[in-house]
């Protein structure tokens, strides 16, 4: 199924426990993902698979999710499937050697109103932690969280896209930046 995506990204950073607290007291999902972006299949270089465990019930589902296409500023055109687990096994055998897996936590809460996606990123991208709202337009306000302290907002940034984190060239994340080899 194509859809259009419109969303709003930021890098954002906890400051103390308080901050945590108040994130869970309107949490509605927690999700662990594993995602890798596949060599190309019929000339689409970026196409990926993702493997989400939600909750504490361990509820696995499987996503082969095609490139996302940009439309406009902020938007993309995704397409998006459900997969099973041996198709996942199967196309993971072909990942992109030039990916690392990404790996992620995501904490989906409310907060007047707007649901938020929070991503707190693991392993050679530990430290970093970005802030996505899906919007149902471009121009429409976001009332950011003020327990969140948003270093900056990169929604225009490609470099903070999972496909370009999942670059191996991206060795990790500290201070604020991006380490690169």
């Amino acid at each position: 199924m194509q859809k259009l995506e419109i969303e709003k990204k930021f890098i954002v950073k906890f400051t103390s426990w308080n901050d945590v607290f108040q994130l869970f007291d309107n949490t509605t999902t927690i999700k662990r993902i594993e995602q890798i972006y596949l060599k190309a299949i019929k000339g689409d270089p970026a196409a990926r698979i993702r493997k989400t465990v939600e909750g504490f019930k361990n509820k696995k589902t499987y996503f082969d999710i095609n490139q996302k296409k940009p439309a406009g500023t902020a938007a993309n055109r995704e397409k998006e499937k459900k997969i099973s687990e041996e198709e996942f096994d199967k196309l993971f055998k072909h990942k992109d050697p030039s990916k690392n897996l990404i790996k992620k936590t995501r904490i989906v809460f409310k907060f007047k109103d707007q649901v938020f996606e929070l991503d707190i990123f693991k392993e050679h991208l530990q430290g970093l932690i970005i802030l996505e709202i899906e919007l149902e337009d471009k121009d429409q306000k976001v009332n950011l969280p003020p327990y969140l302290k948003v270093i900056k907002e990169v929604t225009e940034e490609d470099k903070y896209n999972n496909y370009h984190l999942s670059d191996k060239k991206v060795k990790g994340y500290k201070n604020g930046n991006l380490i690169k080899s």
